[in-house]
């Protein structure tokens, strides 16, 4: 568990869990561990792959929505969830496709394990814009924050 602030947040993905095993439970360094984990496992271990691909494939989220396609307008139901939950699995894996230098999803997994768009860009490193990436992220979000803000705010002010 990672110490964040004044409390413990509770690891949510297996690359999480992985590190805090490597890291803690075998007492590798961080670095070591981040290795292992990025440059081992991401790339050449099958479970690894195939976990990450799963909700990050092209092929397969566009197969999804297409099983899940006759029922997306039945409000309520698993496909309608099932439809909106993909096409956000989707928007997520478009951004990442061009937000990754090396090292983002396979876009034709499964049919083929090697594929990836190298981007020019990258979120993460500052090699390839990554702190000028932080800060559109950073203006982004305040800009979201206002706007949901703003729209609780006047809902709140029509109220009374």
């Amino acid at each position: 568990m990672k110490v964040t602030g004044y409390y413990m947040r509770v690891p949510r993905t297996s690359r999480e869990i992985e590190m805090g095993y490597h890291h803690f439970m075998l007492g590798w360094s961080i670095a070591d561990t981040s290795h292992f984990v990025f440059d081992q496992l991401y790339f050449h271990n099958p479970f690894w792959i195939t976990a990450y691909n799963f909700l990050h494939s092209p092929v397969l989220l566009i197969l999804g929505l297409t099983l899940c396609w006759r029922g997306r307008r039945n409000i309520g139901s698993r496909s309608h969830w099932c439809f909106w939950f993909l096409v956000a699995c989707l928007f997520h894996s478009v951004v990442d496709i061009f937000t990754h230098v090396d090292d983002g999803p396979l876009l034709l997994f499964p049919l083929e394990w090697s594929i990836r768009f190298h981007s020019p860009a990258s979120y993460w490193n500052s090699q390839h814009y990554g702190r000028e990436f932080q800060w559109f992220e950073r203006v982004l979000d305040i800009a979201l924050l206002i706007y949901l803000l703003r729209a609780r705010l006047g809902k709140r002010r029509s109220l009374h």
